[in-house]
């Protein structure tokens, strides 16, 4: 066993035989290995509820070196979460991966985490209605950030008009900003500006100061960009 410190984290390592060998003794006792594998997933489902608040601040160089140091572990983790479907409260955890793959410029990774965990939802956990937003509002952006803007407004878009039909909450918010960026980006000034609105709205209507700030300056960038009304776009900055 080799001890480590990785990222501000201590970090035990197994030797690459000890590891085969554990493994095989387990898959002689089919018990005991399901016991191990639920421990190993519900430690690092835990591992990154503790960082979602600070990963998806950004600027939070430790916390993602954090996920990068377990990176191995969590895909394996989160990959055998989504085949039992033992998905309750999964968009806690599996956020604060999706802010960490943005962050890293891992989209095509993310991207395929998102539509995976779509679809296991979809599948095994159809109730489970905020995970299922939170994978569709990734997928789109990771979309978006690769340059598939038809799909990515296509998929925000479907989200808004879902979350309309159910409830409101942050992924509305985050959902409305990507559609409006998407539309900025394919220079739809107007309609942007209409989308940033909206999602500031909505921001105010939940009390959420980060995605309040973030709509504001998606807004205030859009007025800079269109009208070149730089001072109305300084004052919401």
């Amino acid at each position: 066993l080799q001890r480590s410190e990785q990222a501000q984290t201590t970090v035990y390592e197994l030797h690459a035989l000890l590891r085969q060998y554990a493994a095989e003794q387990l898959n002689q006792h089919p018990g005991e290995r399901l016991q191990a594998e639920a421990a190993h997933a519900a430690y690092f489902k835990e591992f990154l509820q503790q960082r979602a608040e600070s990963a998806k601040r950004g600027g939070q160089t430790a916390v993602y070196d954090e996920i990068a140091a377990a990176i191995d572990e969590i895909r394996t983790a989160w990959t055998w979460t989504l085949a039992q479907g033992n998905l309750a409260d999964g968009h806690k955890s599996v956020e604060a991966l999706f802010y960490f793959y943005w962050s890293r410029g891992w989209l095509q990774e993310g991207m395929a985490t998102a539509e995976l965990t779509a679809k296991a939802v979809q599948h095994r956990a159809p109730k489970n209605r905020r995970l299922l937003t939170v994978a569709q509002v990734w997928q789109a952006e990771f979309y978006g950030w690769l340059g598939q803007y038809h799909q990515a407004k296509r998929l925000f878009k479907q989200v808004i008009s879902q979350a309309h039909q159910t409830a409101i909450g942050p992924e509305t918010v985050f959902a409305l900003i990507g559609l409006g960026r998407i539309q900025y980006w394919l220079g739809q000034y107007a309609e942007a500006e209409t989308t940033f609105i909206e999602s500031l709205l909505l921001a105010r209507r939940i009390e959420d100061g980060y995605w309040i700030s973030l709509s504001l300056s998606s807004l205030a960038t859009t007025l800079a960009e269109a009208e070149m009304d730089y001072r109305q776009a300084w004052s919401l900055y």
